[in-house]
């Protein structure tokens, strides 16, 4: 392993080049313009603003773009908030690379494990359930048990996901796509990792300071230390990240409607535990930490958790009073973890083995150490007490605590002290107190001497003094001492009988104790502030027995005068009833405390000490403890709302000594009524796509709305949790935050209101004549909200009637419109339906049915039944005839028998969406519950009328499904293929079963028949199970086909089988019980021996239905073709539904196969290896499956199965293993490895070297099996294992050889025909590349090849102006005849710095320093030509780099230079201004030329001709000096004069560090004539020049004066 940790000055690394390129996302941008679906742009916009992701150079988000491995764990550590670097295990991680410090962060953090030992595939893309899996371990979620059923392709997640993805399904982090699948292969994107990270974490405080945001919907999250979280309640979870490190949070006054999840924070925060609880309220607090980091927490004031779970070691100090806090604590951890309990615990159950169990200090009612948590411990320190104490598995309990009730399950434990009282089981025994005890001595253990649990204890202690308290079991003298922690506690003869000297005896005397459960106290005087004493006790019955000597611990105060800490004493809490304040102190002392309606006269330090303080509202003493905050709840009667209050507080020594002065807090009680609706909602403006609504409520605030589609389930309950009904109770706090969210709505909004005054709203976007549920609450200024969510039923404008549809829920294989006839009738309508004219809703009636009881049950359903006859006619129109069905109802149901069609008594009236849906259910108790009485093979339609919408838009009369009505289905059964049983001894080959369900209502004269065919030959046997009876044999049949027939024959299951002329009647067949079938086959082709049998078998079972005479002509010729021509002739029917198939027939298949393993056909297997790869051509004599392992020699034991030999060495290696096939040595079979070590893949364990594989479907085509990533120039064996189509039958393993070649990769050669760039490779290669600026050349490049090279002996590029890009521009030394062996780079550069710059070029989306990028596979020496002209600037030169590889080969690497846009034209003057003065007639001349360029200037040097060029140097404004930093890319403008006027002349302009486009020259003593004359290599950045040189030349303007003449005129671009 490995400690990751940034470079000092003197290391390189590749890291700069990466950082330019790689981090996509990851760089700060001002203005992204995403390109994500809208679906994901809030998303994506969250994250931008938490500044987790970003965008590219141009600001693109790439929502669609597949995400690394490294860029995910990157988004995860800044989102979470973590950065705490440790060791990593990853050879795969370069020092260098952009993300190194990121995958140490995240392996640190926990979440983040690698995909194996040592690597981490940091620049592998992502799948989903990688993806899912380490968000949940994030977000410490437990994996679900059993089979993941979420989605449609749960089973083809990775074992390790299944349960990880099920819980964040539960948690609704993640939903799966629109069709049903997870996709768990596929690669996420940038787009679905921010919907996940910001569903998961929801509201996000990652900086430190005091929140109180009041309502939150959603998950909150904090990954800041520091950060106080207050009077704020949570519809959501609450994390508590491991981004908080080893800081810590407080929580006030907060309610979490889910869970509390903490998995941050430290050991404690100034003696202060990290995560502080006061008046929080939550279901449940997990406290875990992926990186295993110890978590304290305390819980104080009016904290209520219903359940913590603890899962890593951990301090918990609860310090509220009965009826609060902790209520169940259950360590379900790591093995070995500790808990340490202190304050007032109240439940604590141990499920971890191992355990480390710590009681403090206060009292724990009840610790019970589980079965589960074999080998714990549990300690009781002194001072500390146990109350009820259960040991269900053997524990040793130690310390000098105390226990009161101690019950012992299991055999065992060992408990060093003595409980008040004991109870074994009967049959076990304990040590207790030094001693074996069972059942019966534990009970006579009672009778013993002792000190109560609890005691002694000592209370009031003051700096000098305190209050020793004693209670016992029975009467006896109590002899007690008082000695330093120092000097240890004292002996139990000492404190019978103090010695004269050398007692280390303080303090020390006897008391009476004169009954039992008493408590006897004894004053201790002369004690000395600020120290820490031992108080020991020993009692002594009227018979001479003595307790266990039994210790409490105390200190003494200081001697400073009793106050108040920084910050403290603060109203923690004010409701409009009660008020709570939170005291600090800074000694321990007492706290006294009186509440007063403002106004009142205060009390005074006398008042409090006499307990005097009249007309208070709450009063009481309470022990303050130095430096610990507690939170008093003051108020012993209910205040008024909106009321002023004073509380007093002092603090006073116990002895009195010393006191505080008197404080006061004032404060003042809250609103706390909720508002009310003056006005409810009601719709005050209809159209087509919106409604207006109109309210009003008692007070100002906002009302807060949404809206959903009509019958949606909604307010919908919080992501992991269910309700009965789908939805949350509408009064309840989470239903009132989801609304006032808008979550989970279709459209939201708010309006603020008034008091008394219509508040109105509009809400818009709706579709037209469509039912909506809105939902609305009420919120005041103070932050209450009206009692209860409050719902309306609305509709858009609508102008047309209402429409119907019959659905049927039993029905013929997928023909949704032949119902069976005991199928329920669904009358399902467009939108909520009311009578007309009378205007009720028909889900009225049946609201009324549901809520009645008794006979008031019976009316309502009559009262239903009266109105749905009066609007539905129900007809039977079977025969032609139309006639009204018979209505069963309260009148004639005792006359009617079976004759009745409908009785709406037990119809059924819902809401579904909006859609008002009348129920007819058929029931198996049609005389009880049942609406219908259908029978088979019957037509009937229903007429609807009298009705109409919530429009009062009414329809006249509507048929169902029209005017031809529904048919029922004549008869169905059910047929499905069985698992094939072993019946008496015979394993059967086929089996199958066949369901009745339409079948008791055909006519007694209706018959049945069974048909089976084949496509092969066969003879068999038939068994049959009939409901309630066991198997048993029918008897067999024979099916033969023609010769050269392919049509299936068949045989008849009662002619045939069953040797039967009688047909069964159908209706005997029995519904919905199964009866179930197995065939077994005798004879299969002529062949009787099964061993033998290689052949596939296809059989078809049908069902006919009809006459007897029918069913005879078919069973006398069971052919398809007589089949098919009597049921479309319908002389008979098929009843038969394989639903699973989707046709009347069932299909089975048998696929019988031999029992030998095959083997490989002649000549085979082939080797043909290259330097990394090798492949394996196999072909079998018949089809199987071959599983291989291939090996370098030596790495895995291979003995031959003849004589034993073991293959050590090459030359036992070519001895006895053949190369191929063909070789007179093949096969060759070995002993070791065993067939199983190749089947299963058992010879890696880790080593990479080692490959296997499997190909199924061999046989007599070759087959190519290509290994790759083997090493150059290596001996290695193939192991092969063949596999027959039976999975019993394989091969012994059999060995063969090759050898690979040396190394092979290609030879990149690269030539530049500007903007084009030609590559060559010498194999058949695939070759990627980028282009890059000059300017944006990553540093790496230019950094010294020594800093990368791999250290070759006898080679040496020390040369610190040898650089990299040197390197993969050069050839190696050594080739020969004109062929390049490859660059420098591929043969000397390290592994580490080809894979970082491999990666650099092959990056999907590197950046905007990229200028193109691509790659080309190209034949062996053959070029590809790449043209870069649409994608280059012009003046700007650009390096080509590249990598390629043959296949299975190492990469090669290349670099060329420069690549530029040519353009044709050179550089012209663009403006020449002189100014020019003679001196006196004299003829000199003295002034200034300004020369203007169209581009900047390059001096262009080249080697060999026009086009070598080999270097330019832009030409600075500026005189001879130039700086040492641009001396190696700039030359001054000085330089480049070959020739100058006579007189002086200096550049007057000054621009260094880029080339020239404008100069400056002042000139003395000039002469006509005289010129600047310019190197002639002088051009523009891409090598452009004039064939001439430019000449700047002095002439006459003939009035004295003179001017500069530019020549030739190719360089005069001036115009003039």
């Amino acid at each position: 392993m490995r400690l990751f940790a940034k470079h000092g000055p003197g290391r390189r690394t590749v890291a700069a080049l990466l950082a330019l390129v790689m981090v996509v996302g990851l760089v700060p941008m001002t203005a992204p313009q995403s390109q994500a679906a809208s679906v994901l742009q809030p998303y994506l916009d969250k994250l931008v603003e938490w500044g987790v992701m970003k965008g590219d150079a141009n600001g693109n988000l790439d929502p669609n773009r597949a995400i690394t491995r490294a860029e995910y764990v990157a988004m995860t550590n800044r989102a979470f908030g973590y950065d705490e670097v440790g060791p990593i295990p990853f050879s795969d991680v370069s020092d260098r690379a952009w993300y190194a410090e990121d995958i140490a962060i995240g392996y640190n953090a926990g979440y983040f494990q690698g995909t194996g030992g040592n690597t981490a595939s940091p620049s592998d893309t992502l799948t989903r359930e990688q993806a899912a899996v380490m968000l949940g371990r994030n977000l410490l979620m437990q994996a679900q048990t059993g089979e993941n059923t979420d989605f449609s392709d749960s089973r083809s997640m990775s074992e390790w996901s299944r349960g990880i993805v099920g819980s964040l399904v539960d948690s609704g982090i993640v939903k799966g796509y629109t069709d049903g699948t997870f996709k768990p292969k596929n690669n996420i994107t940038r787009g679905e990792v921010a919907s996940l990270l910001v569903n998961a974490i929801g509201t996000r405080y990652s900086e430190a300071g005091e929140y109180s945001p009041g309502y939150i919907y959603g998950n909150l999250t904090i990954t800041a230390s520091g950060t106080t979280l207050r009077n704020t309640t949570i519809a959501g979870d609450l994390y508590i990240t491991g981004g908080v490190g080893l800081g810590y949070v407080t929580l006030e006054n907060v309610t979490v409607l889910g869970e509390i999840v903490v998995c941050g924070a430290g050991e404690s925060n100034q003696g202060e535990s990290s995560v502080l609880l006061r008046n929080v309220t939550a279901p449940e607090l997990v406290l875990d930490s992926l990186s295993r980091q110890f978590v304290t927490l305390r819980a104080d004031g009016n904290t209520v958790i219903d359940k913590t779970s603890v899962r890593v070691s951990t301090y918990l100090e609860d310090t509220t009073e009965e009826g609060y806090g902790l209520k169940y604590i259950e360590m379900d951890a790591q093995e070995g973890d500790a808990l340490e309990l202190a304050g007032n615990i109240k439940e604590v159950v141990n499920l971890t083995p191992g355990a480390a169990i710590t009681m403090g200090r206060g009292v724990a009612q009840k610790i019970t150490m589980d079965e589960k948590g074999t080998g714990s411990t549990l300690t009781i320190d002194i001072g500390s007490e146990v109350s009820e104490l259960n040991l269900d598995r053997g524990t040793t309990v130690s310390g000098e605590g105390d226990i009161k009730d101690l019950n012992v399950n299991a055999p065992g434990s060992k408990v060093d002290m003595l409980p008040d009282n004991i109870v074994i089981r009967p049959g076990i025994d304990a040590d207790i107190d030094g001693g074996k005890m069972d059942s019966v001595t534990a009970s006579e253990s009672s009778q013993d001497p002792r000190l109560l649990s609890g005691y002694p204890t000592v209370k009031d202690v003051a700096p000098t003094s305190a209050t020793a308290l004693f209670s016992t079991n029975k009467q006896g003298t109590i002899y007690w001492a008082v000695s330093a922690i120092t000097d240890g506690s004292v002996e139990e003869d000492d404190l019978i009988s103090p010695p004269a000297y050398g007692s280390n005896i303080l303090k020390s005397g006897n008391i009476k104790a004169t009954s039992s459960n008493q408590e006897y106290t004894a004053k201790i005087t002369g004690l000395t502030s600020d120290g820490s004493y031992y108080l020991s006790a020993v009692l002594v019955d009227a018979r001479g027995k003595h307790s266990p000597v039994k210790l409490d611990s105390f200190t003494t105060p200081d001697d400073t005068t009793p106050n108040f800490a920084t910050g403290y004493p603060y109203m923690s809490l004010v409701t409009n009833t009660d008020a709570q304040v939170t005291v600090m102190t800074t000694k321990s002392c007492q706290l006294y405390y009186a509440l007063l309606p403002k106004g009142a006269a205060a009390p005074t330090a006398a008042d409090f000490k006499a307990s005097a303080v009249t007309g208070n509202l709450g009063f009481g003493v309470r022990d303050a403890v130095k430096n610990t905050s507690q939170a008093i709840n003051v108020n012993n009667v209910k205040l008024e709302e909106l009321e002023d209050y004073d509380l007093y507080l002092w603090l006073n020594d116990y002895d009195g000594a010393k006191s505080s002065s008197v404080k006061k807090l004032s404060f003042t009680t809250v609103d706390k009524t909720p508002p009310q609706f003056v006005t409810e909602l009601y719709m005050s403006d209809q159209k087509e796509t919106s409604v207006g609504f109109t309210t009003s409520i008692n007070e100002d605030g906002t009302v807060y709305w949404v809206v959903v589609k009509a019958g949606e389930a909604y307010p919908k309950p919080m992501a992991g949790q269910s309700t009965e009904t789908g939805t949350l109770p509408l009064d309840s706090d989470a239903a009132k935050i989801q609304v006032s969210a808008g979550a989970n709505a279709l459209k939201s909004g708010r309006v603020n209101a008034k008091a008394n005054q219509d508040a109105k709203f509009t809400v818009s976007g709706l579709e037209k004549e469509t039912a909506y549920d809105l939902y609305y609450v009420a919120m005041d200024q103070a932050g209450n909200y009206s009692d209860t969510v409050k719902t309306l039923r609305f509709n858009t404008l609508d102008t047309n009637a209402p429409q119907a549809a019959l659905e049927f829920t039993k029905y013929n294989g997928n023909e949704t419109d032949k119902p069976l006839a005991n199928t329920d009738i669904r009358i399902v309508f467009t939108e909520e339906i009311k009578t007309y004219p009378a205007g009720q809703t028909l889900t009225s009636l049946y609201d009324a049915v549901e809520a009645a009881t008794g006979d008031a049950k019976e009316t309502a359903k009559e009262t239903m039944a009266d109105t749905l006859e009066s609007i539905l006619d129900f007809y039977d129109l079977t025969g032609g005839d139309e006639e009204l069905g018979v209505v069963r109802d309260e009148n004639n149901e005792d006359t009617v028998n079976d004759q009745w069609l409908v009785d709406y008594r037990n119809a059924q009236i819902k809401d579904e969406s909006g859609k008002t849906v009348i129920i007819l259910p058929t029931t198996d108790d049609k005389n009880k519950d049942s609406a219908l009485n259908l029978s088979s093979g019957s037509t009937y339609r229903i007429d609807v009328h009298g009705i109409s919408d919530a429009s009062g838009n009414a329809i006249g009369s509507m048929q169902l499904p029209d005017q031809r009505g529904f048919t029922t289905v004549f008869a169905q059964v059910n047929l499905k293929a069985l698992n094939a049983p072993e019946i008496k001894g015979e394993q059967m080959d086929l089996a199958f079963s066949m369901t009745p369900i339409s079948t008791s209502k055909v006519d007694d004269e209706i018959y049945w028949d069974m048909l089976l065919w084949s496509d092969t030959p066969i003879q068999f046997e038939l068994y049959e199970k009939k409901p309630g009876e066991d198997w048993k044999l029918l008897g067999s049949s024979e099916i033969k086909l023609a010769s050269g027939g392919d049509e299936y024959v068949g045989t008849s299951y009662t002619y045939d089988v069953r040797a039967n002329r009688d047909f069964e009647q159908l209706l005997s067949l029995q519904e919905n019980q199964e009866y179930q079938y197995g065939i077994h086959v005798k004879e299969l082709d002529g062949n009787i021996d099964p061993d033998t049998w290689n052949a596939t078998l296809n059989m078809k079972i049908g069902l006919a239905a009809g006459a007897n005479t029918n069913l005879s002509n078919l069973a006398n010729n069971v052919s398809m073709k007589n089949w098919e021509s009597m049921t479309q002739s319908a002389e008979v029917t098929s009843i038969g539904n394989c639903i699973a198939q989707g046709s009347d027939e069932l299909t089975l298949k048998k696929v019988f196969s031999d029992k030998k393993a095959p083997v490989f056909a002649s000549d085979f297997p082939k080797f043909t290896p290259t330097d990394t790869s090798v492949t394996m051509q196999v072909m079998l004599d018949r089809p199987g499956t071959v599983y291989y392992t291939v090996a370098p020699l030596g790495d895995v034991t291979t003995k031959l199965k003849e004589g034993g030999t073991e293959i050590k060495n090459s030359t036992d290696w070519e001895k006895y293993l053949p190369e191929s096939g063909s070789d007179e040595k093949a096969p060759v079979y070995l002993s070791a490895p065993d067939d199983g070590d190749i089947t299963n893949n058992r010879l890696g364990g880790g080593n990479p070297d080692i490959k296997w594989g499997k190909r199924d479907n061999v046989g007599a085509s070759a087959v190519p099996l290509v290994v790759t990533e083997l090493q150059p120039d290596t001996e290695y064996i193939v192991y092969f294992v063949l596999q027959g189509n039976n999975s019993n039958t394989y091969s012994e393993t059999m060995g063969y050889r090759f050898k690979t070649e040396e190394v092979y990769r290609p030879v990149i050669q690269l030539s530049i025909n500007n903007p084009s760039v030609n590559i060559k490779v010498d194999k058949d290669s695939d070759v990627d590349y980028i282009l890059i600026p000059d300017d944006s050349i990553p540093n790496m490049l230019k950094e010294p090849f020594s800093e990368y090279a791999n250290g070759e002996q006898g080679v040496d590029y020390s040369d610190p102006d040898f650089t990299v890009l040197d390197a993969l521009m050069t050839d190696v030394p050594g080739q020969t005849g004109g062929s390049s062996k490859g660059s420098v780079f591929d043969w000397y550069a390290t592994d580490p710095a080809k894979s970082d710059l491999a990666f650099l070029i092959r990056n999907e989306n590197p950046g905007s320093t990229i200028t193109a990028q691509g790659q080309e596979s190209i034949r062996a020496n053959e070029t590809a030509t790449v043209d870069f002209e649409n994608d280059m600037k012009e003046v700007t030169w650009y390096t080509f780099l590249a990598v390629g590889n043959a296949s299975g080969s190492s990469d090669a690497f290349r670099a060329a230079r420069p690549v530029y846009l040519r353009d044709s034209d050179p550089p012209v003057v663009v403006a020449c201004n002189s100014s020019m003065t003679q001196y006196e007639q004299t003829g000199y001349y003295n002034g200034t030329l300004s020369v203007t360029f169209s581009e900047g200037i390059y001096l262009i040097e080249r080697e060999g001709g026009v086009g070598d060029l080999q270097q330019y140097k832009g030409v600075e404004a500026k005189g001879n000096d130039i700086t040492p930093s641009d001396k190696e890319k700039f030359v001054t403008v000085k330089t480049v004069i070959t020739g100058a006027p006579s007189g002086n002349f200096n550049v007057v302009t000054n621009i260094p560090g880029q080339a020239m486009t404008a100069v400056q020259f002042k000139l003395t003593n000039a002469r006509i004539g005289d010129s600047f004359s310019f190197n002639p290599n002088l051009g523009d950045s891409v090598g452009n020049t004039w064939a001439k040189p430019l000449v700047l030349t002095l002439v006459s303007d003939g009035a004295g004066g003179a001017y500069f003449e530019i020549t030739p005129s190719q360089w005069d671009g001036t115009g003039q």
